[in-house]
């Protein structure tokens, strides 16, 4: 045994409710990190946009 497995037995309740526990709030921090990924990408996409059209505007003298 590799030792990422925890011992329990799975026979009580308690053991069963202690597993989907714990791999409930591995999830759960998984998918916080990826949100907290994707909404950076969205803000620097966002970012560029504004950049991209105030250059666009500056050179045109649209503003």
């Amino acid at each position: 045994m590799d030792g990422s497995f925890p011992s329990a037995d799975c026979r009580v309740l308690e053991d069963i409710d202690a597993l989907i526990d714990k791999d409930l709030f591995r999830n759960q921090l998984q998918n916080s990190i990826a949100l907290e990924e994707e909404a950076k990408v969205l803000v620097s996409e966002i970012e560029d946009h504004i950049v991209d059209t105030l250059v666009h505007e500056m050179a045109h003298g649209s503003v």
